[in-house]
């Protein structure tokens, strides 16, 4: 947790100060949705979807070419309760062993780098496609807990964690409509293409140029 309020600050301080040294520099911000197309690292959570809160930082070099940053923070966990195994032990009275678990995976963040090409359609709209390397840590917690029916043993239980770490590119496309000379709407669709899956992300948001 304080590794990640570091960076979050971090990155607050850069958007805050860079302003003072780049013409063209702007800054948004809003909410998106990362979907995961299923993949074995976050198994049994099937198909998770994660909301979360999203910045973009960056300048815009010419009218059709900008470079960009971007800082995403998961706000939910996903979760998924069963069964893993239950076994026969035989004896009189029979007995079984049956194993439960409770599975916690979250988003803990996404940041990336993007080159973005610009495509103004009126003076107010503009469409825009990016290319770019991201990497996504998630963090998973499995509780397991193992029972013996007729039996007066306690049940045993663990937990097992892990935080994964993956790189890789990152491309998508997206809009703005500029309400005023300095503030616009921004909507965009971005897929994370790593070794753990592929994360679709929708973010809308507003943003200032300044």
């Amino acid at each position: 947790m304080q590794i990640r309020t570091t960076m979050i600050l971090l990155g607050a301080s850069f958007m805050l100060a860079t302003p003072a040294i780049a013409d063209g520099f702007y800054v948004d911000g809003g909410i998106s949705l990362i979907a995961v197309d299923g993949d074995d690292l976050i198994d049994p959570v099937i198909d998770p979807q994660f909301e979360s809160l999203g910045a973009h930082f960056g300048v815009d070099v010419s009218k059709h070419f900008s470079v960009e940053g971007e800082a995403i923070i998961g706000l939910n966990s996903e979760y998924a309760i069963g069964r893993a195994s239950t076994i026969d032990l035989g004896g009189d009275p029979a007995q079984f062993r049956w194993t439960d678990f409770t599975t916690e995976s979250s988003l803990n963040y996404v940041v990336g780098a993007y080159a973005r090409g610009n495509f103004p359609v009126t003076t107010k709209l503009n469409v825009f496609g990016r290319l770019g390397y991201a990497q996504v840590e998630l963090d998973q917690n499995t509780r397991v807990r193992s029972t013996v029916s007729n039996s007066d043993d306690e049940p045993v239980a663990y937990s097992v964690s892990n935080i994964s770490v993956e790189r890789g590119p990152a491309f998508g496309a997206g809009v703005t409509y500029d309400l005023t000379d300095k503030i616009y709407v921004r909507g965009d669709l971005t897929r994370y293409d790593i070794d753990f899956g592929e994360f679709d992300n929708l973010m809308i948001g507003a943003g200032i140029r300044f």
